[in-house]
């Protein structure tokens, strides 16, 4: 399949698959689940079936779920790989003993893209969840085709985020474990839980020493990563280390534009719910984060944990228009600009390595 085609087969796909949720929302609860299913489908299915040429970690997931997959006893498995992630040893087995390579690309892209709506009931009202849903498809799906494993693992911490607002400690840990259990990187989010304090408010002195931390990382990210690898079972964090290559990093401009515009209309974002204030303060970090990217491609992708507060905020700037003309005028700007993103980031820029789309069967 060409680019132009390729392109063409995502956004008909975004496009369908959001309609579907936008059907379910209206419905009721049985019918909604139904709807929801069947929206999901979609994206799930170009995911299941994409080639080793699609996504730039592809291959390498292919190469390693084939050589792990030798091992026939779990235990081997857990010898080998450890029970850092004993989420992904436990799939890996699994998949390999009852199934194959598509039925691993399978799980992880149904539940990601599931746990991403689930999350979007708890964090935006509901007739702005297909808005929030389209926006993750346009920015985030590639990746989730790409980085599949830390794409499960942020959709895990994103499902997290309504625990950290409401105060449930025990459930917040509980979700970063799960999550850790696909990808370690999940960890990290684990200081996020004291961003907010007893009162609901952002905790100054926390939010203060978690930007002079990520500042830290930015200037001396080989000091983090030698630390980091020097500890068991992190190991291959030396990688990230040694990695040297020329790499350019655009999408860090395309952040900035939107967090700009976002902070622009922070007040009023704001007044409609207090809780976007954390929303920005994290994609305030992502950032951050992705300033790393002007070094090392590797090391920003852990900005995806705070850049997914991306779809709540844009999907709730179109509540910020009462008049119904402007609230549509905006909307349907959004769903534009979805695309346009799309167009430029995964096509123009070639990130992420999705286009051209090919089909495979394992």
């Amino acid at each position: 399949m060409n680019r132009e085609a390729s392109v063409l087969l995502y956004l008909i796909s975004f496009i369908f698959s959001s309609i579907m949720i936008y059907l379910g929302v209206r419905k009721q609860k049985k019918t909604r689940v139904l709807f929801t299913f069947f929206g999901i489908s979609i994206p799930v299915i170009l995911a299941t079936f994409r080639s080793l040429l699609v996504g730039t970690d592809t291959q390498p997931y292919y190469y390693l779920y084939s050589y792990y997959g030798t091992f026939s006893n779990l235990s081997d498995k857990f010898r080998i790989l450890g029970f850092k992630e004993f989420l992904n040893t436990i799939l890996i087995h699994v998949c390999s003993t009852i199934g194959n390579f598509n039925m691993y690309l399978f799980i992880f892209a149904f539940f990601t893209f599931l746990l991403v709506i689930i999350a979007l009931y708890q964090l935006v009202p509901v007739e702005d969840i297909p808005m929030g849903y389209f926006i993750y498809l346009c920015f985030f799906f590639p990746q989730t085709v790409n980085i599949m494993r830390q794409s499960l693992a942020v959709a895990i911490v994103f499902l997290g985020y309504q625990f950290i607002i409401k105060r449930k400690l025990l459930k917040y840990l509980l979700i970063v474990f799960i999550a850790t259990g696909i990808h370690i990187s999940a960890f990290l989010a684990l200081p996020l839980y004291f961003l907010i304090n007893k009162k609901k408010e952002i905790n100054r002195l926390v939010a203060t020493i978690i930007s002079c931390a990520l500042v830290f990382f930015i200037i001396r990210p080989s000091w983090i990563f030698t630390m980091l690898s020097s500890i068991s079972g992190f190991e291959r964090y030396s990688f990230y280390n040694d990695f040297t290559v020329d790499t350019n990093n655009r999408l860090f401009f395309i952040n900035l534009i939107i967090l700009s515009i976002i902070y622009v209309l922070k007040k009023y974002l704001i007044e409609i719910k207090n809780e976007n204030k954390f929303f920005i303060l994290l994609l305030f970090f992502g950032l951050l984060v992705g300033m790393t990217g002007f070094t090392s491609p590797f090391i920003k992708r852990i900005s995806i944990y705070f850049d997914i507060l991306q779809i709540v905020l844009i999907a709730e700037i179109t509540n910020l228009f009462s008049d119904r003309f402007q609230n549509l005028i905006v909307k349907y700007g959004v769903y534009v600009i979805g695309c346009i993103y799309f167009i430029v980031a995964y096509y123009y820029l070639s990130l992420a390595g999705v286009v051209p789309y090919s089909f495979q069967i394992y």
